[in-house]
């Protein structure tokens, strides 16, 4: 359906912005009138009124309400010009912008910062970013997910779209803090030394939450011992990785990290900030699409991927049809057309003949016709 969509917006001289699953962004072309342009999305939508299976007729695709004007806490029935701001893959915003220029979000995407906690909670967020207009589970993101989108388009929209201010709020200052869960053997042996010595009560178990956090150094910064083998290169420092029980209390996380690779303590003022961790968030590189560089802009364009040769990594068919050999062989494409002509020649005589059974396993073997 998305490719159908894709192609009627073509031929209709539109453009579209980003897709999902099941729905697509159309865009209005530069040069075309806002009329026309509703005309053709319009038709579009209508185009798959025919393909509906459902007992409710009508047209698989639906305008969003995001695209109507906000009438109090809900929408009204006229179209109000909808703008994108899409940075990559799931990493997109919907707003419109007001008669003063003000930035009014309509839908965005967490991408990127669902695993964080919150630096600070909605009723201490900054004075100098307006209120939502939109409820937030309307929009999607929580405040401060707001307040990060709402600054990005602002700085796009006065033209330093690279340049993003992100100390509008003392909470960004605090070590970065992520939520995982103790849902494998390996998460929860993290938390082995901690758990040594404490009543069963008092330890991390298994699925319960725990914080990871981010050094910005390495061992040798922090006074410890270099490593220095005999002979042979030097072994390159592993990089610190801070963990700490489980606490919505940043500063109470920060204080108790340690390396959950050394057990040691981790100091709070060597931990990555908000700020820090989210200073790419606005250029993260969209690396399926060309002209997706972290310093590119405009229109993005598809990469047209060509396959060279064929690998089987075991996970094709049953391994007992396909033996070792196949998995590690590398077969050209002229081995894989020989091997597809030999299959359709004799799987039909294969199933009334044991020694076409014979011939038909030694070809799905990777012995080919030929080989001995």
């Amino acid at each position: 359906m998305l490719g159908i969509a894709g192609r009627l917006c073509v031929e209709k001289g539109l453009d579209w912005t980003f897709c999902d699953t099941d729905s697509m962004a159309i865009a209005k072309p530069d040069g075309m009138g806002q009329a026309e342009f509703l005309e053709c999305a319009q038709s579009i939508c209508e185009w798959f009124s025919s393909l509906n299976p459902y007992e409710k007729k009508g047209s698989i695709f639906k305008i969003e309400d995001a695209n109507y004007q906000i009438a109090g806490d809900s929408v009204g029935s006229n179209l109000e010009p909808l703008f994108c701001y899409c940075i990559s893959s799931k990493r997109y915003v919907l707003f419109n912008v007001g008669p003063s220029g003000e930035v009014i979000i309509r839908k965005a995407s967490a991408h990127g910062l669902g695993h964080y906690l919150a630096p600070y909670e909605a009723d201490d967020a900054p004075q100098s970013i307006p209120a939502p207009s939109v409820a937030l589970n309307k929009i999607g993101v929580e405040r401060w997910h707001y307040d990060l989108w709402h600054t990005v388009i602002r700085a796009a929209l006065d033209r330093h779209p690279d340049q993003v201010d992100l100390s509008y709020h003392s909470g960004l200052s605090k070590p970065a803090v992520s939520r995982y869960g103790a849902t494998t053997p390996k998460l929860l042996g993290w938390f082995k030394q901690l758990n040594s010595g404490r009543e069963y009560g008092d330890q991390v178990k298994p699925f319960n939450f725990l914080i990871a956090l981010q050094s910005r150094q390495h061992p040798a910064e922090t006074g410890g011992e270099p490593w220095t083998p005999q002979r042979g290169r030097p072994r390159k420092p592993s990089p610190i990785r801070p963990v700490a029980p489980f606490s919505r209390n940043i500063s109470e996380a920060a204080e108790t990290a340690f390396d959950r690779e050394t057990d040691k303590r981790v100091e709070p003022n060597s931990l990555i900030t908000y700020s820090e961790a989210l200073a790419h968030f606005h250029l993260r590189p969209e690396a399926k699409f060309l002209n997706g560089d972290f310093c590119d802009r405009g229109r993005t364009e598809r990469r047209h991927v060509f396959a060279t040769q064929i690998v089987h990594i075991g996970k094709e068919a049953r391994s007992d049809i396909f033996s070792e050999r196949m998995k590690r062989r590398r077969l050209s494409m002229a081995s894989m057309e020989e091997m597809v002509r030999w299959i359709w020649q004799f799987g039909n005589r294969a199933r009334k003949s044991e020694r076409g059974q014979r011939r038909r396993n030694s070809v799905f073997q990777g012995r080919l016709c030929g080989e001995r």
